[in-house]
């Protein structure tokens, strides 16, 4: 009878523990909701568009407005004038003064704009349709989780489809005045010669979509040379820059499968 009480006195504490932990499971999910959202604010997500070459701000209104989901800051720079998008501050910026078109684009790609300076994270992508829809997936997925649970890295980049490393990328130019002016190609591939072995160890990225951590002081110095490498050398293409401006940082580089469809194909 004893050992009867007794069960029955440890089966309602049971229920009562079970009863306390399904009333505060909301609330700790709530807040730990909370605390993760206000860790998104650390981002910001931006874009741009210059000279609108290949027609890239037709529709793009719709594509800009499927992200205002994610509860991201968002910026559209550009130097024309487009219809406001919900969710999004359109910047323009006068090309005709400050930049030429491809220079603005390089300048904001690499060495931002001070609306940006705020936050920790940046969110890049071209204004591409296939690239923002890209980066889309890449966040429905969960990739801000995944930035802020591998502090160990700085940058967040696909990989490229194509191209291993420098090297390749300078060489498949050689023919292509129209996407980079060949003396200087030529020029740069001299400059490159006796360093194309350590360099090519740096997987080659594709640079159109990425998540940098600003917060690292070191990696962003870097990174923001391949502005100033493009300019002084005659380049027009990041990738030909990239590994030579990065070398040092490699190990803090975080390489995405372009078709990663899920938080797994992150990992390594």
């Amino acid at each position: 009878m004893l050992l009867s009480k007794r069960c029955i006195a440890l089966w309602l504490t049971s229920l009562f523990i079970l009863y306390w932990i399904s009333l505060s499971l909301p609330a700790l999910r709530r807040k730990l909701f909370r605390c993760e959202l206000s860790k998104v604010g650390q981002f910001a997500l931006y874009s741009y568009n210059f000279g609108n070459y290949r027609n890239e701000l037709h529709g793009i209104q719709d594509i800009l407005l499927s992200f205002n989901k994610y509860g991201i800051d968002s910026y559209f720079f550009t130097n024309r004038q487009i219809p406001p998008v919900n969710g999004w501050e359109i910047i323009v910026i006068d090309t005709n003064k400050e930049f030429t078109n491809r220079s603005a684009g390089k300048k904001l790609k690499f060495q931002f704009h001070p609306k940006l300076e705020k936050y920790r994270y940046l969110i890049h992508t071209d204004a591409r349709d296939a690239r923002l829809l890209q980066m889309r997936k890449w966040l429905s997925n969960g990739l801000m989780y995944f930035v802020l649970d591998n502090p160990q890295y700085a940058l967040f980049v696909g990989e490229h489809p194509d191209r291993k490393n420098i090297e390749e990328e300078v060489n498949v130019l050689f023919g292509h005045g129209g996407i980079q002016p060949q003396a200087e190609l030529e020029n740069w591939k001299k400059f490159l010669s006796e360093e194309f072995v350590t360099l090519n160890e740096v997987r080659l990225p594709e640079l159109c979509t990425w998540i940098l951590d600003t917060h690292d002081r070191v990696f962003v110095d870097h990174w923001s040379r391949i502005y100033d490498l493009l300019n002084k050398h005659g380049l027009w293409r990041d990738q030909v820059v990239f590994s030579y401006a990065m070398v040092t940082q490699a190990l803090k580089i975080k390489y995405i499968g372009v078709k990663a469809t899920h938080h797994s194909a992150w990992e390594d």
